[in-house]
């Protein structure tokens, strides 16, 4: 062996225990976690110990896009986890700016400090919304569930959008965020133990379209033995599309990026923007067929969610099912001030024949913006009456709770992504992500919450994590269509009512099925 290749030998030698010698240094400062993949260095801080950005899967990326997720690749020596990873690639919207990652399948831990391998801790896997179009881990964070309610928190990312949802022959069913989000499971699953908490005590937890696809893992084969319990937080679980009607929009994003021909390796290999923009297009074009937003396509496959009208067995765990109050009226804030007159011309252009008895439903008042008014009604209509009736038919095998979250004097909604100044006099009331901040530390909160909210904040985590467990059932009573008791979240703490089904119309609107083709006036 000659003196120069020595010579070399000893450098790289030298640099491997160089190396060694600085990641020892390093992990000694922050918790380190040893999961299936490999150690992690993490930060201790507040009474909890964060993990951030760790890969659950396999970069979904070149011929990799739109496949089911694989396993992430293991490492040697000790992973900083120091730093939570960009979301997912999505146009800027109000949960943030423009991201084109498509390396994004990651996730967040948050556990008690001192947490010890086998501790059996209950844990909560919160599936973030935003229309799943757009969101990400970084505008939440778990550490109040953690320190105050003693529980492991994850909060994965998944892909979104065209990247989640494409449905088209050869490529995909439309189910790569599922996919995405039934891997995050099986990694808790796996590595459950090594954080600190329970396998039999896994709690998965959504808002929004992430509600929507708690529905959607609830009734997915394959996510079944994944969880003990859910919690659908202002979720659609109805109006779900066919296989076919999802191909119908994948098609048109084929043909608005220009991939008429050998479609599938023409779409791999454009750049995200590109995707974006005929995905949008597309949407817009098939608005008839795609949907309120992008949802996993309803078929009878192992992998696809069933469809409701096949009554297939849903796993009989604890579902807690909730709404806030005033759910869609902040969608509303630019049409305030709305005169009677626009309020009527609304009614009728939604409701045609059933106008009437719309307007007699609910009524003008002449202390109130006409606003306010659609804006219940569209709430209940839309977000509200759906969820009784999805509690109304899990309660058939199912321990279902309700909940309705009411304060209103909650931080107002902030854009987080771009300009959407207040609107002088707008009084958003408990409207859509209102609870969040009590729950998950959401970003897009115009203020901190007051001594009085951090406590009902404090009350509510710890409610979250007991849920499905006996110590719960004094504030979770079981939802029963006889009486449908539910659990109203307000300034005076958490208390149970009667009188919800009937104070949001829910009758009136089973018997009024026609949703209105727009949300706005």
């Amino acid at each position: 062996m000659g003196v120069g290749l020595k010579s070399k030998i000893a450098i790289v030698a030298l640099v491997f225990v160089l190396a060694g010698s600085i990641a020892s240094s390093w992990a000694a400062s922050g918790p380190v976690v040893a999961v299936r993949s490999g150690k992690l260095n993490g930060i201790a801080s507040g009474g909890i110990e964060k993990f951030l950005g760790i890969p659950y899967a396999t970069p979904p990326l070149e011929k990799r896009r739109w496949l089911a997720p694989a396993p992430p690749e293991s490492w040697l020596g000790i992973r900083s986890a120091t730093a939570t990873r960009t979301g997912c690639a999505a146009p800027v919207s109000a949960d943030g700016p423009a991201s084109d990652a498509e390396d994004c399948l990651y996730l967040n831990v948050y556990r008690p400090a001192g947490t010890v391998v086998g501790e059996s801790l209950p844990i909560v896997v919160f599936i973030h919304g935003g229309g799943n179009n757009w969101g990400s881990p970084g505008i939440y964070d778990g550490e109040r569930m953690a320190r105050i309610a003693h529980a492991v928190v994850v909060i994965p990312a998944y892909r979104l959008g065209v990247f989640g949802f494409l449905a088209l022959p050869g490529l995909g069913a439309g189910d790569a965020a599922l996919q995405d989000q039934i891997a995050a499971l099986k990694w808790v699953h796996a590595n459950a133990g090594t954080l600190g908490g329970s396998r039999s005590k896994i709690t998965i937890v959504g808002e929004s379209a992430g509600g929507t696809d708690v529905c959607k893992l609830l009734a997915t084969p394959a996510a079944r033995s994944l969880f003990s319990a859910a919690v659908v937080q202002s979720g659609f679980c109805y109006g779900a599309p066919s296989l076919a009607s999802a191909e119908t929009v994948g098609k048109a994003v084929a043909s608005h990026a220009g991939c008429t021909n050998q479609a599938i390796e023409c779409l791999r290999s454009l750049p995200v923007s590109k995707l974006l923009d005929a995905w949008n297009a597309a949407r817009t074009e098939q608005a008839g067929v795609a949907g309120l937003f992008p949802m996993t396509p309803i078929e009878p496959t192992p992998t696809l969610p069933v469809a409701p009208s096949t009554r297939a067995p849903v796993p009989p765990v604890p579902v807690l099912i909730g709404f806030d109050q005033d759910e869609l009226r902040g969608f509303l804030s630019g049409a305030y001030p709305l005169s009677a007159s626009k309020f009527k011309a609304t009614v009728t252009a939604a409701y045609g024949k059933d106008a009437e008895a719309v307007e007699a439903e609910y009524p003008l008042g002449s202390q109130q913006d006409a606003v306010y008014v659609l804006a219940a009604l569209r709430s209940d209509q839309m977000i509200i009456c759906p969820s009784f009736a999805t509690a109304d038919r899990l309660a058939e095998k199912s321990p279902v709770s309700m909940y309705e979250f009411a304060d209103r004097t909650a931080p107002a909604f902030k854009s987080l992504g771009f300009p959407a100044p207040a609107v002088p006099g707008f009084e958003p009331g408990a409207g859509h992500t209102a609870e969040l901040q009590y729950l998950f530390a959401y970003q897009a909160a115009a203020h901190p919450l007051s001594n009085d909210q951090n406590r009902l904040a404090d009350e509510m985590v710890k409610q979250w994590v007991a849920f499905g467990r006996p110590a719960a059932a004094q504030v979770w009573k079981r939802y029963d269509p006889r009486n449908r008791e539910t659990t109203i979240l307000d300034s005076a703490g958490l208390h149970t009512v009667s009188d919800a089904f009937e104070r949001h119309h829910c009758g009136f609107w089973a018997g009024h099925p026609t949703m209105p083709a727009s949300l706005l006036p």
